[in-house]
Formats: C-alpha cells, sequence, structure tokens
C-alpha cells in the first residue's frame, strides 16, 4: 500500500500553490502518503522493519532509499533498548538466570509462550523426549497434571505454578502462572482436542476460559492449550478442518476477543503428540 501510494504520484501533484492556500484532494493524499510511510516506519515489529527494506531496494523508490534505510536503523535501535529501568534484583537475576520475572501483563503472556514452545519442542525432538507416554494420556485432569508439573520445572524464578481452590460456578482453573512478585497470573485451560467438537472448542475459549477464569484484575493472560493423539482427524465445518486449520481458527476467535477486550491478551497454542506434524508444536 505504501509503495503504491508513492509510485502513483504525477510529476503535477509536486507543485507550487498560488494565492490563498486551500488544500484540496491531492494535498489530502500526500498527507495520507506521509501518514502511512510513518505508521511504517515507527512500528515496532521485526515484520515492519523487513518491509521498509524491501521499499528502499525497490527501483521506483530509489530517490529516498537511503532515507527509509536510515529510519529503520534509527527505528531497529529503539526496539533494541529496554522497555524500562531494571533494578538491582532484576540484574541480579538477570546474571544468574538469563530472565527477569515479568512485571506486566505483556511480560507473563511473553515467558507463558516461551514455555510452551520450548515444551513443544522438547516433546517432538528432546533426546529423551516422552511424547508417546504423553500421547498416552487420556483424562484431561492427568494432563493437566503432567504439564503443570512441565511448566514448573522450567520456570527458572519466573513464575510458581498454582491452582485456586475454586472460581466462579465451582469450577478451578486447569493451571495458573503466578508471576513472581508482582502478583500477576496467566491462566491455561487444557483440552484434549480429540474429545471435543470445534464449538465445544470455541465455547471453551470464550465462556470459559475468558468468561469465567480470567474474570479477575489481575488475571489478564490467558491460553487455551489444545493437544492432540491423533484420535480425531477432522473438525466442524462438515468436517474440513485438521488440528492445524483447527487451532488457527480458534486463535482468529481469540484475536476478536482481544479487540472486545482490550485490557487482555489471549491465545490459543496447540501440540501435536502424533509426530506426524510438520513442526514443533501448531
Amino acid at each position: 500500500l505504501v509503495r503504491r501510494a508513492y509510485t502513483f504520484v504525477r510529476p503535477e501533484d509536486d507543485r507550487t500553490h498560488v494565492g490563498i492556500y486551500h488544500p484540496d484532494t491531492r494535498d489530502k493524499a500526500q498527507h495520507a502518503r506521509e501518514r502511512l510511510l510513518g505508521l511504517l516506519l515507527h512500528a515496532s515489529d521485526a515484520a515492519a522493519r523487513r518491509v521498509v527494506l524491501e521499499l528502499a531496494d525497490d527501483d521506483d523508490l530509489a530517490h529516498m532509499a537511503d532515507w527509509l534505510r536510515h529510519c529503520n536503523r534509527q527505528q531497529a535501535a529503539a526496539d533494541a533498548d529496554f522497555a524500562r529501568r531494571y533494578s538491582p534484583e532484576d540484574v541480579r537475576a538477570l546474571e544468574t538466570r538469563l530472565e527477569v520475572p515479568p512485571k506486566d501483563r505483556d511480560g507473563l503472556f511473553g515467558v507463558m509462550m516461551d514455555r510452551l514452545e520450548d515444551l513443544a519442542h522438547e516433546l517432538r525432538h528432546g533426546d529423551f523426549s516422552d511424547r508417546r507416554t504423553v500421547r498416552g494420556i487420556a483424562e484431561e485432569a492427568e494432563m493437566q497434571r503432567t504439564l503443570a508439573h512441565r511448566l514448573q520445572g522450567a520456570a527458572n524464578g519466573a513464575y510458581a505454578v498454582t491452582r485456586e481452590e475454586e472460581v466462579a460456578d465451582g469450577k478451578r482453573t486447569d493451571i495458573r502462572l503466578l508471576a513472581a512478585g508482582s502478583g500477576l497470573k496467566a491462566v491455561l485451560e487444557i483440552k484434549i482436542a480429540d474429545n471435543w467438537t470445534l464449538t465445544q472448542l470455541e465455547r471453551a475459549l470464550r465462556d470459559q476460559l475468558v468468561g469465567k477464569y480470567m474474570r479477575h484484575s489481575d488475571g489478564k493472560a490467558g491460553c487455551l492449550l489444545l493437544t492432540w493423539h491423533g484420535g480425531k482427524k477432522s473438525w466442524g465445518l462438515g468436517g474440513r478442518l485438521t488440528f492445524e486449520q483447527l487451532v488457527e481458527r480458534l486463535r482468529e476467535k481469540a484475536k476478536v476477543v482481544e479487540v472486545e477486550d482490550p485490557g487482555i491478551r489471549l491465545t490459543v497454542f496447540g501440540l501435536d503428540l502424533t509426530g506426524n506434524g510438520r513442526g514443533d508444536r501448531i
């Protein structure tokens, strides 16, 4: 979009106004071009950095290539700066554990996702992986205990794994990650996907995980964690969704919920225990 906005400028668009200045359509178009490019240049995102470099290599934008690269380097440097100041305790934690305990919602959400990525990679590629044993677990209560034990073993002082006695409607959360020193909570709801329909999983995401377990003011990060054991091959929409597509569809639902409630971070994570998937996780 940015490239088209700049390459479609006609020579007559670059002109000098005569008399009293009144912004016209071309002035508004120029403002829109500058606004679009400004948003891209100042986006704190690796994908945005790549797009800017692609624009700098475009022959049609050769006249601004050096400026684009300069702005890109400046924003990359700003992105690399620490987002907050570190206390002496934080520095000691970083030195001894190579990690600082999360201090806010996004930090805790990031730690949770890092641990799930590590768990998925270990189950699939670990030298002593017990993926087949985990795949043999049929009861969700046992799966909850198994994954909670692994997450606790990977805590590295960043969080503690807990479970509330009871929340709304007499139900209990599956797993809670309690951030060290801050009181923030991340909530994980675990489902063996083979046992559930698409509609049931959508309800579990919105009504159970968000509606019940993330009600509290300190529980603003959540994840619906699905395991797939290979017993069920397809879900919903006439049985056309694979497990990978199921996870992606539920992730899109999670994004909608995030838009409706900007105070939370929510996602869906898939653990393929069949050994036939294309990657560590989905």
